[in-house]
């Protein structure tokens, strides 16, 4: 049985193809080089998401998505949102941080620089 797929906004790098379908992609040369690290600390062990990131890559304009832009479910027909029935809003990142409209990157971490990035994790 088919499946129906939502693909938008995604961001393809060093030839990496996307969906042909998808309406705002960005396709670019831009570099994005990733690694996971880890430390041992007092408190136990550290662990990092390392990135070299290109500026390019920063430049790419995506939204803050909320429950309007999800559509429904495929067998309830439900919304997605939150245990309260309040619309669900994705405006604040995997670190905690606040992203505001018009400052907002690809990605779970908003608050990333040109050059190298060290973000913790767990």
């Amino acid at each position: 049985m088919k499946q129906p797929v939502y693909i938008d906004r995604n961001v393809y790098l060093q030839g990496a193809q996307g969906y042909a379908g998808e309406h705002s992609s960005y396709r670019g040369s831009g570099m994005l080089r990733a690694k996971i690290t880890q430390e041992m600390t007092e408190d136990g062990k550290v662990v990092y998401l390392e990135l070299d990131v290109d500026q390019e890559v920063l430049d790419q304009e995506a939204v803050i998505m909320q429950t309007k832009d999800l559509g429904c479910t495929r067998a309830a027909e439900g919304l997605f949102e939150n245990p309260d029935g309040t619309p669900i809003v994705f405006d604040v990142d995997y670190c905690g941080q606040k992203r505001e409209p018009g400052q907002v990157i690809a990605g779970p971490v908003n608050d990333l620089q040109a050059g190298h990035n060290r973000v913790r994790i767990w």
